[in-house]
């Protein structure tokens, strides 16, 4: 899995530049983001393809990147999720422990 990072305003940004799905395996972005929190509290912002989709495996990881932001101090944040992204956090109650931003220019505003 390709992977972009670049940091603004406080957030890690990590862009998955790969359409997830159902035999997508991002195991990886749990280690990446366990080599960032190491270096102290981070904020993580994740950004996925207009026409990903979170299934089991996806869902489990994004679970465990979550525990250990939080772990260390920090916020997760995705960025423009597609409607389906946002309708599978909804469901799993991840909508109110990440924040969400509409566009990469806007992390880390307000």
């Amino acid at each position: 899995m390709r992977i972009v990072s670049t940091y603004r305003r406080g957030y890690q940004i990590l862009k998955i530049d790969e359409d997830l799905t159902l035999n997508s395996d991002i195991t990886d972005l749990r280690t990446i983001v366990e080599d960032y929190v190491q270096k102290g509290p981070i904020n993580i912002a994740l950004e996925f393809t207009k026409d990903s989709y979170l299934y089991t495996k996806s869902i489990a990881v994004l679970v465990q990147c979550l525990e250990t932001i939080q772990e260390h101090g920090g916020r997760m944040a995705v960025i423009a999720p597609n409607r389906d992204i946002v309708d599978v956090l909804e469901t799993i109650g991840f909508i109110n422990l990440v924040k969400i931003y509409g566009s990469e220019e806007d992390v880390g505003k307000g």
